[in-house]
């Protein structure tokens, strides 16, 4: 039994239901500005496979953060081309969440420079969107690259 899968949807599925039930409160309140942001990092499969119908069936976008290496280079358990294509497709934002996936406070500046200029830009030419949201790997960041990324 797949135990890391039953706990991710678990939590997925009790995410949704959490924004099911806000939106469902808030529904008569005029004056409600409760908003809640959904985002999956990583961009692994099973986004794919056990969230997305979920979002699909209650009309909720999401935003999914994609290292570039992981559709590039791929494997069985992460998100590919045409996977990242048919988000686009359903109406969820793609953001930038690097090259590499590295803890960026422990890189150089060069380094720095293509984990998050050249990771936007590649989402940017492989799709045909304008990617404006990055999440940091590791929720890793400092000032510097904090800076680095606001001005990027």
């Amino acid at each position: 039994m797949n135990y890391k899968k039953i706990i991710f949807v678990f939590i997925a599925l009790s995410i949704i239901s959490f924004f099911i039930f806000i939106v469902t409160s808030n529904k008569n309140n005029s004056e409600s500005n409760s908003c809640l942001s959904l985002t999956f990092d990583d961009g692994y499969k099973n986004h794919y496979e056990t969230v997305v119908p979920l979002l699909k069936k209650y009309n909720f976008t999401a935003t999914f953060f994609i290292p570039t290496n992981h559709y590039k280079f791929g494997s069985d358990w992460l998100l590919n081309k045409s996977d990242i294509e048919e988000l686009i497709f359903l109406g969820h934002e793609i953001g930038s969440h690097s090259i590499s996936h590295p803890y960026l406070t422990n890189i150089s500046y060069d380094e720095l420079y293509k984990e998050v200029v050249i990771s936007k830009k590649t989402l940017d030419e492989d799709f045909n969107i304008s990617v404006k949201s990055f999440a940091f790997p590791y929720s890793d960041y400092n000032k510097d690259v904090l800076n680095f990324v606001n001005k990027n």
